[in-house]
């Protein structure tokens, strides 16, 4: 049986690895760069509403994807810690435009 793998991603079954490095941080750059540059333009759209839930859907699943290792706890805190820093940093963005 094949399995969907955005539904695997979400469920945190991916490895750690592959979820921040590839879905987050290559996947995120690609999206922003997409969103900034062309599709808030093109379609008139405010930045960030194609790249936000993007971020929001990676987020849960690299959460998830930590709360599932099995490698040195560590990457795992590291993970979530850096994830945690990013919605931070968020809020603060928007509350202070």
């Amino acid at each position: 049986m094949k399995t969907n793998i955005i539904k695997s991603f979400w469920n945190g079954e991916v490895p750690l690895w592959i979820s921040y490095w590839i879905v987050g941080a290559v996947g995120g750059n690609i999206l922003v760069r997409l969103d900034i540059y062309y599709l808030s333009d093109k379609f008139n759209l405010p930045w960030g509403s194609i790249f936000l839930p993007y971020w929001i859907f990676c987020s849960v699943g690299i959460w998830r994807s930590s709360n599932n290792y099995k490698g040195k706890k560590i990457w795992s805190h590291l993970t979530k810690t850096i994830i945690t820093a990013c919605y931070v940093m968020l809020f603060l963005y928007f509350l202070y435009i």
